[in-house]
């Protein structure tokens, strides 16, 4: 069995208020992710990872019992893949994204895969889309490629007419462009591209933010956190979740979500 987990840890677990500092934070992300166990494991948001000779980036390995490696973002939101008993072939930062994306060979189990990690922009559509299309070329149909992160992008395989219409209209934009609908292109490249979408393998889409850490009002409750899969690798899959629960809601703003494979 393997498991793989992704999971936006907001702002790199530093605190979001007196009662939350980020040693609470780190603490309560580490438990969640300690209570699912992945032996394959994407971190969007290590804010500061790179610090202090990568400090951060050490303890998180430590604590998990993983070995990581981060794409650092010139926007700070840096990207880290870590996984457990696992020989590293290579692992490249993709180039063109607003935030950051990361590529991991690895042979895990005897077995050859590679696990891309991804966090998309937050504020536009259409550069979604192109970061998107960067990722398709991922689809490798001959290879087991599992495509993990905050896509931060919704998808055509979801009703969000009233949540879109429910949010004031500058985060409408956000995930209609120009247009009236919800705009899914990004997602609907990744599919065509050969992607399968485990939550929905598994009858499970459910919103993945955000949590009660961070009150948000004026947001409605969206699914923008995906584990995709190639096809090789998604006839594997026995199952999709999201990490509910009251460690998840002090860990983060987003709720991790976890898939298994046989």
């Amino acid at each position: 069995m393997l498991t793989a987990m992704s999971f936006n840890i907001l702002d790199g677990a530093e605190g979001t208020g007196p009662e939350n500092t980020s040693t609470v934070r780190l603490d309560a992300i580490v438990e969640l992710i300690e209570s699912q166990k992945p032996d394959l494991l994407v971190l969007c948001e290590c804010n500061g990872f790179e610090q202090h000779g990568s400090r951060r980036l050490h303890e998180v390995e430590q604590h998990l019992g993983m070995q990581g490696s981060m794409a650092v973002a010139a926007t700070g939101y840096h990207v880290a893949i870590f996984a457990r008993d696992a020989t590293w072939v290579s692992a490249k930062p993709l180039h063109g994204f607003y935030h950051a994306a990361l590529r991991a060979k690895l042979v895990m189990q005897g077995e050859p895969v590679t696990v891309v990690g991804a966090h998309l922009c937050p504020f536009s559509a259409q550069l979604r889309l192109v970061e998107a299309e960067i990722l398709a070329n991922e689809a490798r149909a001959d290879e087991r490629v599992i495509l993990m992160g905050d896509l931060n992008s919704l998808s055509p395989l979801d009703d969000t007419r009233e949540i879109l219409d429910a949010m004031p209209p500058r985060y409408q934009v956000r995930h209609r462009g120009a247009s009236e609908h919800a705009d899914t292109r990004a997602l609907e490249v990744l599919m065509k591209a050969g992607f399968i979408d485990l939550a929905d393998r598994h009858d499970a889409r459910e919103y993945t933010c955000s949590t009660s850490l961070v009150p948000a009002p004026s947001k409605s409750p969206l699914r923008i956190d995906y584990i995709l899969a190639t096809p090789l690798l998604a006839r594997h899959s026995q199952s999709f979740a999201v990490c509910r629960g009251p460690v998840a809601e002090q860990a983060s703003d987003h709720y991790a979500v976890v898939a298994a494979f046989d």
